[in-house]
C-alpha cells in the first residue's frame, strides 16, 4: 500500500474526527513497507492530485507546535468511496461523486 493510500484509508477510517500526526504515521508504519514522516506531503497530494477536502488544525501542546488532519464525507459518498476498495489507484474525488449522483439518479422514484 502506498503512503498516500495509506493516510486516505485512515482519515477514511476515521471520517469527521480529528486524526493527530503521530495516529497516523503509526497506521502507515503497520500497513506499508515503510513508516512515512511527511504526512503533510501526503495530505497536499490527496487534495491537489486527487481532489479530496481535508482540513487542517494547527494547535500547541506543552510549547510544541501539532497538526492534525480531518476528512469529512457524507452518505451517500462515503459508501460508493468504500465500495470501491481495494483501489487499483486512489479514486479521484469528482469521479467518486460523479458515481454518487448516478447512484442517487437510479434509486430515487
Amino acid at each position: 500500500m502506498s503512503h498516500n493510500e495509506a493516510v486516505l484509508v485512515f482519515l477514511l477510517k476515521n471520517n469527521k474526527k480529528w486524526c493527530g500526526i503521530n495516529d497516523i504515521r503509526n497506521f502507515t508504519k503497520q500497513v506499508c513497507k515503510s513508516e512515512c514522516f511527511q504526512i503533510n506531503t501526503r495530505v497536499s497530494e490527496l487534495r491537489t492530485k486527487y481532489g479530496y477536502q481535508i482540513e487542517n488544525d494547527t494547535y500547541y501542546s506543552n510549547g510544541v507546535r501539532c497538526s492534525r488532519y480531518k476528512i469529512s464525507i457524507y452518505s451517500p459518498i462515503l459508501p460508493i468511496l468504500r465500495s470501491l476498495y481495494p483501489w487499483r489507484e486512489i479514486p479521484r474525488y469528482n469521479v467518486v461523486i460523479s458515481l454518487s449522483n448516478t447512484y442517487n439518479s437510479i434509486v430515487a422514484p
